[in-house]
């Protein structure tokens, strides 16, 4: 299956995704199985968020044993540094992970505050620097606001920045 570039991340992902926000409406087993065909189809690159109720879990546990085959992508809506924090905790222990591939902020009205020190973005650059997310980003579903370019794009620390 052909893979691409994932923006300006070192990220190789397949063309064809797995959005895994619609099996939180199945069994886990049938999750599992669903994932891990996904998976021997080639496909590549999983994503979901911690609001997808037990869609973390699900893909956890169909990631043993292949984790470092696999690009995961997870989302957070929180709002402050406390909560992201507990969700990027969250996250990595229902995803039975040590890293998140991609880190983003999912859907926000506004665009996160870079030298909030308690703000979200604070806490996923936290979480970078302790190696628990490799690349951070941000989901959009307003046209406006995703044009709009995020300060933390041309941040030193960015691993696309070099």
């Amino acid at each position: 299956m052909k893979k691409v570039r994932l923006g300006k991340t070192d990220l190789m992902v397949t063309k064809t995704a797995f959005g895994a926000l619609p099996i939180q409406r199945i069994s886990v087993d049938d999750a599992v199985k669903l994932v891990r065909r996904a998976y021997e189809g080639g496909i590549n690159y999983f994503d979901t968020a911690n609001a997808y109720t037990d869609s973390e879990m699900k893909l956890g546990i169909a990631f043993e044993g292949i984790r470092e085959n696999v690009i995961i992508s997870t989302k957070s809506g929180g709002k402050d540094k406390a909560t992201v924090q507990a969700h990027i905790e969250n996250s990595l222990r229902m995803l039975k992970t040590d890293y998140i591939d991609l880190f983003q902020f999912h859907n926000p009205a506004e665009l996160p505050d870079i030298n909030d020190p308690n703000g979200p973005f604070a806490a996923a650059l936290e979480a970078k620097e302790k190696g628990y997310i490799r690349h951070i980003g941000i989901t959009n579903h307003r046209p406006g606001k995703a044009k709009e370019e995020p300060a933390f794009a041309y941040a030193p620390f960015q691993a696309h920045a070099d």
